[in-house]
């Protein structure tokens, strides 16, 4: 005698008595919890990718404020020679503009970087840094210190400094990307992880659910 008939047997005479169909609001409650844990967990997913792309919109910000950083750095080298050359008050503007630029971007970027405590050292060392600079050129800039824009022990300091403030810039840049590219790898994974994680349950989800439907179809004994 084949297997199949003595099982089918077996759901019979269970079903007759009614012990198939008592298990019925057990498996629908099973069934429930795994239905809002499949719910949680693709909630809980799907709030790690937007915190992901909150992550790339800081990164982008940080870019950008490390990018005004250098341009006005140059920006004002450059005026600075121009006003040595030719000792035009527009260049003392253009400086002007330059430095409170620079300097609300320096802001910005702090902010950026106050929850990384390493990012947070550098950029200490580097305000440190532009303090320095902005020492520097505060003798410079003025009319009778012009001559010695070109060639002085005061003008090559603040050129050492100023190589040294993008060397800095460049740290933090490329300890962002890293962290950016872990950050972003961990997210990725967990995401795939609870992703399958959640494709099981729904799985499981819908066996029991048809396990359910199949009990509350089978008869039930008259009488009982």
């Amino acid at each position: 005698m084949s297997p199949e008939p003595i099982v089918i047997t077996r759901l019979q005479r269970l079903s007759r008595s009614g012990s198939l169909r008592s298990l019925g609001v057990p498996l629908l409650a099973v069934t429930s919890a795994l239905l809002i844990a499949a719910l949680i967990l693709m909630s809980m997913t799907l709030s790690n990718l937007k915190d992901s792309r909150r992550q790339s919109e800081a990164m982008q910000d940080t870019l950008l404020e490390l990018t005004t950083i250098e341009s006005r750095l140059m920006d004002f080298d450059g005026a600075l020679s121009g006003y040595a050359l030719s000792g035009i008050p527009w260049y003392q503007i253009r400086m002007k503009d330059d430095y409170n630029e620079l300097h609300g971007a320096l802001a910005k970027l702090g902010h950026s970087l106050k929850d990384d405590p390493a990012q947070l050292r550098r950029y200490k060392s580097l305000v440190a840094l532009v303090q320095k600079r902005d020492a520097y050129n505060a003798y410079l800039t003025k009319p009778e210190h012009r001559s010695e824009i070109a060639r002085s022990e005061t003008a090559l300091a603040a050129r050492i400094v100023t190589d040294n403030i993008r060397g800095r810039l460049w740290e933090v840049l490329d300890s962002e990307r890293t962290n950016r590219r872990l950050n972003q790898a961990a997210l990725v994974e967990q995401a795939r992880s609870s992703f399958r994680i959640a494709i099981g349950i729904v799985l499981l989800t819908f066996l029991f659910g048809a396990l359910c439907l199949l009990l509350s179809s089978l008869p039930r004994e008259r009488g009982s």
